[in-house]
């Protein structure tokens, strides 16, 4: 019976992946409206706090017996789906915030490297 909950959180994280790839430029826009500081610490704070959320939420439904006979117990399983669909949300945005940092150094311009000079005749 777990396998067949874990498959259906499975499909619906995915699900939740995909529709926040397709709002990603609202969110890279939403992201160089901030300043590198607020970006930096969102990003760093998203990839950390949503690992801490999973952690803590996976050995909360072990602490509180959630899992019975080979299967998670209803509201284990919501907490389970809630606290997957926490951790795609945080390191999204987490990664989303570090990427536009990356990004800002970067020109779209193609320029030559350096300017070629000819060496005069001595």
């Amino acid at each position: 019976m777990i396998w067949l909950q874990a498959s259906i959180c499975f499909v619906l994280w995915v699900g939740y992946g995909l529709w926040m790839r397709r709002s990603s430029e609202q969110l890279r826009l939403y992201m160089h409206g901030r300043s590198r500081m607020w970006r930096s610490m969102l990003g760093s704070v998203g990839l950390l706090a949503g690992l801490a959320l999973l952690a803590a939420g996976v050995y909360a439904v072990f602490l509180l017996d959630g899992v019975v006979d080979g299967s998670l117990r209803p509201w284990a399983w919501a907490v389970v789906a809630a606290v997957g669909t926490g951790f795609i949300h945080m390191q999204v945005l987490g990664a989303a915030a570090m990427i536009t940092l990356m990004l800002d150094g970067e020109t779209a311009r193609r320029e030559d490297t350096s300017i070629c000079k000819e060496k005069e005749p001595q």
